[in-house]
């Protein structure tokens, strides 16, 4: 009897079981099933990190391309410094001493004294701007440097999130039409390779932004994949077109040994590519300079440098410095004389300094072609006591 109550027992024991077993199970399925609700407010999220990423991929890209700018500029600077004392030493300026001890009296030595002073101070000027945009970019590359490293979490937020959501879909194998979030998110893939993308090259703009680049190099770095960033067709040529061609058998009157030779130069950087410029045509660019606006501020003379520049460049004059200077109607100091007798002695360093500068790339006037009193009333640009337009 105590046997058979106790197969009772078991079997009604095993049929609550399997009665418990049968009913959790399927109810615990279906808690873990996603559900609409949840798959939204994943979608949801994963759409608001999506934007907040995008924004912030734009935002580095910027920062970069504005390093990389700044690293054009500073490299422009820094070979234009480099090639300034190049051309100052080959071409045989006089050294500051000997310019004050070779003066005629004491007026003349306060002249000089004035002249290499205003010289030294823009020397010095320039340096300076090297400086503060040196310190400029390496704080940009330090800061785009954290900004690639925010971007870097923000990208890896947003691939976990969209993992999780694939995750949610494969699970429920919602593929109806109750279920159209995934149709709205086939962007995100595309976002994380643009994200790593700009991650990796703002990484090596910031890392190389501790580095003064040789130009060709910079340009590289700027243009690279990007069609609408300047074009390098006169900045490559920076240093070698210079070196190869300058005239360096000079005297230390800063002709040449050859009064008859005209020894071609190519344009230091930056210059109007379309011609180059002998010695002799230099000394007569300055001397024009010092005999029209020699008492003007240095503006002034770079103003009327770019002037002669821009008839050069254009069709209504002739195409040379010297046809320029010499067509008609003639500039005063031609025509009485005064270039040629300036010729005969010593050009004044600002005034070569300022053609130097406008032959670089220096161009205060944009296109104008004319120069005229301020006083005349004509509209344009004002630098001193002249008007270009």
């Amino acid at each position: 009897m105590y046997c058979y109550y106790k197969k009772q027992y078991c079997s009604i024991c095993i049929c609550l079981l399997s009665v418990i077993l049968f009913v959790s199970f399927p109810s615990y399925a279906a808690d873990t099933l996603p559900s609409q609700e949840m798959v939204a407010a994943h979608s949801t999220l994963l759409l608001d990190t999506a934007q907040s990423l995008r924004e912030m991929t734009d935002q580095t890209e910027e920062m970069k391309k504005l390093l990389l700018e700044a690293q054009v500029q500073e490299a422009k600077q820094y070979q234009l410094m480099k090639l300034r004392i190049q051309w100052l030493y080959e071409t045989g300026r006089t050294s500051i001493l000997e310019r004050l001890l070779t003066a005629s009296d004491f007026p003349d030595f306060l002249n000089r004294s004035e002249q290499i002073h205003r010289l030294i101070e823009y020397d010095r000027n320039k340096l300076s701007e090297l400086s503060d945009l040196r310190m400029s970019i390496e704080s940009d590359a330090a800061l785009l440097l954290e900004q690639c490293n925010l971007l870097y979490d923000s990208r890896e937020s947003l691939a976990k999130q969209y993992e999780e959501l694939l995750t949610l879909f494969a699970e429920g194998n919602n593929s109806s039409s109750d279920f159209s979030f995934s149709e709205n998110l086939d962007f995100i893939p595309e976002l994380l390779t643009r994200a790593d993308s700009q991650i990796e090259e703002g990484k090596n703009a910031a890392n190389q932004g501790n580095n003064i680049l040789p130009p060709a190099e910079t340009w590289d770095l700027l243009t690279n994949d990007d069609p609408s960033a300047p074009q390098k067709d006169s900045d490559d040529t920076l240093l070698s077109d210079f070196t190869e061609n300058i005239d360096i058998s000079t005297n230390t009157d800063g002709v040449s040994e050859n009064e008859n030779q005209e020894d071609e130069i190519a344009p230091p950087p930056f210059a109007p590519p379309s011609f180059s410029i002998s010695v002799s045509e230099n000394l007569l660019l300055s001397a024009l300079v010092q005999c029209e606006v020699g008492t003007e501020d240095y503006s002034a003379m770079t103003a009327l440098a770019s002037c002669i520049l821009n008839r050069v460049n254009s069709p209504l004059f002739p195409d040379t410095i010297r046809d320029v200077i010499e067509s008609e109607p003639l500039f005063s100091s031609v025509s009485d004389g005064r270039i040629e007798s300036l010729l005969q002695g010593e050009i004044d360093p600002v005034c070569q300094n300022a053609v130097f500068d406008a032959i670089s790339g220096t161009n205060p006037i944009g296109q104008s072609l004319y120069f005229t009193p301020s006083s005349s009333g004509m509209s344009g640009v004002s630098f001193g006591n002249f008007t270009f337009y």
